[in-house]
C-alpha cells in the first residue's frame, strides 16, 4: 500500500529589521531568545537601507552595516541575513519587505520589533494589509506592560482603519505568551518580555568616538572590523 504523501511543514521565519548601526550582542541575544520561545526555524536579519522613521545622521555606510551583521550572525546556523532593503532604491517600507520575503520563504512569518517602534505602527505604510500578512512579536522592556500594546492598537490603528479590530485571546493556546487576535486575519500580535542586555548602538558609537573599548558589547569579529575600517572616525 502506498504511503500517503505528507505535506511539508512551512518553516517558521522571524524577520528582524533594523539599522544595526552597528549590530551588537543585545540584538543577537534578543533574536536568539525569541527564536527559542517561538520555535522559529530561522531568523532573517534585515539591515535597513533608508528607514522612513529615522534620521540618517551618523549612519554607517550600508556596506559596513551589512558586513558587520554577516560577521555577527555567521556562527548561528539559525540566523540568516537579507539584502532586500539595502538593494531596494528609495525609502524602505516594511510592507514591501514582507511581501518579498513571503515570496521567498512562505507565509509563516513573525515580524520582530521593539515596543518603541511599535508605538508608531499607526503611521506605517499600508499597515492594514501588513496585519494580514504576518505575525508581530513585540518585545517589552523593563517597566512596560503588555497591556499597553492593546492601547497602542486601539488609539493609533483602529481609529485610522475602522475595519481593523483587535482582541486578547481568551487562553494561551500556543507559545509562551497570550496573543492579541486580529479580526479577519490568521495572524496575531504577541507581546514578549525578554532578558534584554543593556546595550545600544548609540552607546557603542559613543564609546568609539571616545576611543574606549567595545569588547564584550559586540561580536569579536565586529570589534576587529570596526578597528580595521576605522569606523569610529566616521561615527558622528
Amino acid at each position: 500500500m502506498a504511503m500517503p504523501i505528507q505535506k511539508k511543514r512551512e518553516g517558521r521565519v522571524g524577520l528582524f529589521g533594523g539599522t544595526f548601526n552597528p549590530i551588537h550582542n543585545g540584538h543577537l541575544a534578543a533574536a536568539d531568545e525569541v527564536a527559542e520561545l517561538f520555535q522559529l526555524d530561522r531568523v532573517i536579519f534585515i539591515p535597513n537601507g533608508r528607514p522612513p522613521h529615522k534620521i540618517a545622521r551618523g549612519l554607517f555606510d550600508a556596506r559596513h552595516r551589512y558586513q558587520m551583521v554577516l560577521i555577527s550572525t555567521n556562527s548561528n546556523p539559525r540566523f540568516q541575513v537579507s539584502r532586500v532593503e539595502l538593494d531596494r532604491k528609495g525609502v524602505s517600507y516594511s510592507i514591501d519587505t514582507v511581501e518579498q520575503i513571503r515570496k521567498e520563504h512562505g507565509s509563516n512569518l513573525f515580524f520582530m520589533t521593539g515596543f518603541g517602534a511599535f508605538k508608531d505602527i499607526g503611521t506605517w505604510k499600508s499597515v492594514s494589509r501588513l496585519f494580514t500578512m504576518c505575525n508581530f512579536i513585540v518585545t517589552i522592556g523593563p517597566g512596560q506592560k503588555p497591556e499597553l500594546l492593546m492601547d497602542v492598537l486601539e488609539k493609533t490603528v483602529t481609529r485610522r482603519y475602522k475595519t481593523l479590530r483587535f482582541q486578547w485571546e481568551a487562553t494561551r493556546k500556543r507559545g509562551p505568551y497570550r496573543k492579541i487576535r486580529i479580526a479577519g486575519s490568521k495572524y496575531g500580535v504577541y507581546p514578549v518580555r525578554i532578558n534584554w542586555l543593556d546595550i545600544s548602538s548609540t552607546l557603542i558609537r559613543t564609546k568609539l568616538k571616545k576611543g574606549k573599548s567595545v569588547r564584550y558589547l559586540v561580536d569579536p569579529g565586529v570589534e576587529n572590523y570596526l578597528e580595521k575600517e576605522q569606523l569610529f572616525k566616521r561615527s558622528k
